[in-house]
């Protein structure tokens, strides 16, 4: 998760769309308000 949070950040223009995926409600209550600093579209799913 780490890694990936950090590619994500090193190119932080490239994604249009995310889509996390997790059993976790914490993870994707912090994917939809992490969501408002990130362009492009945030979807998390369980």
């Amino acid at each position: 998760m780490l890694q990936d949070a950090l590619v994500g950040l090193r190119h932080p223009l490239s994604w249009h769309r995310i889509a996390v995926v997790t059993s976790h409600d914490w993870i994707s209550n912090v994917a939809q308000q992490a969501s408002a600093l990130i362009p492009g579209e945030v979807k998390a799913f369980k």
